[in-house]
């Protein structure tokens, strides 16, 4: 649920004392003061929205008003067009790890602008991919610095794999050149699960 404010500006001249161009030029004060807001609260990271009734006229003049409100953060329920999920706080991993129990979890730790994180996006999504029976998900260093060295990230971009009661398995900080051991790795997390709950194949996804 977003907070919203009332952003508005007043001219307290009535309207019908002003020439046409006295009213042209105050018209033109009012919208370049309401942009100088707009500008500063999209910088503050708000959005703001003309009303419905944008430009308004009243006894004590005219008006312009605008809602001003915050955009929500990004959650875990999040998914990427590869149902990669965004985890974002200690509940938010607490949860994944809680719901996949019966199927391993791959996380990518990353930061934008981290260059090597950037180059294996599109390596990590092919793998999220090619495994739709893997729970996938990232974390962004920056917004949750405290959970991730909770978690022993050391160096960017690196990739969790967990699977069930087993807990961490696998901890590999990869680039573009090494992401292939990541893939290798989860290859055999699954070919030993599977051959230890007597299936063949690719671990399903639990109804």
């Amino acid at each position: 649920h977003n907070e919203s404010i009332a952003c508005q500006f007043s001219i307290t001249k009535l309207i019908k004392k002003l020439k046409y161009s006295e009213t042209i030029k105050m018209l033109k004060n009012i919208i370049k003061s309401f942009a100088i807001c707009a500008v500063l609260m999209n910088a503050l990271g708000f959005v703001v929205i003309p009303t419905k009734s944008f430009i308004s006229r009243s006894r004590n003049g005219i008006s312009m008003s605008a809602t001003v409100s915050k955009p929500p953060t990004e959650k875990s329920s999040q998914m990427s067009p590869y149902n990669i999920s965004i985890i974002n706080s200690s509940d938010d991993f607490i949860e994944v790890m809680a719901s996949n129990a019966h199927r391993p979890v791959v996380i990518k730790f990353y930061d934008k602008f981290c260059r090597a994180c950037k180059a294996i996006a599109p390596k990590f999504e092919k793998m999220s991919q090619e495994n739709p029976g893997v729970s996938f998900h990232q974390m962004s260093f920056t917004d949750n610095k405290s959970l991730c060295k909770s978690l022993g990230i050391k160096m960017l971009p690196t990739i969790q794999i967990y699977h069930g009661s087993k807990g961490k398995v696998a901890e590999l900080p990869v680039g573009p050149k090494r992401f292939h051991i990541a893939e290798k790795t989860l290859s055999d997390i699954l070919e030993e699960s599977s051959t230890s709950d007597g299936h063949t194949g690719s671990i399903k996804i639990p109804n």
